[in-house]
């Protein structure tokens, strides 16, 4: 891998999911990591190039999980922010959700 390109979101809008696409090939991107990736168009796009051989891929980080060190966080911010009057504050994970399998 060479090339890595963090477009952030990949959300599906038509002329958005064509520029990525002709981004990949013309500056030779051999990888987009997003937070997240709900367009078919590009994720097709990368899914083929890839069967082709042509070794482009995708990594989606997760939305929720790119923010779940921030959640964390606010466990111990919040109740300095608001003081004497804050209730009880709780940090739940999110977890993953959802996790693929390539076969090999």
């Amino acid at each position: 891998m060479r090339r890595v390109r963090v477009p952030m979101h990949v959300l599906g809008v038509p002329e958005h999911d064509t520029a990525e696409i002709n981004l990949m090939d013309s500056q030779d991107i051999d990888a987009l990591v997003t937070m997240e990736f709900i367009d078919f168009t590009t994720c097709e796009y990368v899914r083929d190039t890839a069967m082709l051989g042509q070794g482009k891929c995708a990594i989606t980080v997760g939305h929720f999980n790119l923010e779940q060190p921030g959640m964390e966080y606010m466990v111990r911010w919040l109740p300095l922010a608001l003081g004497d009057g804050c209730p009880r504050v709780d940090f739940v994970p999110m977890g993953d959700t959802y996790q693929y399998l390539v076969p090999a």
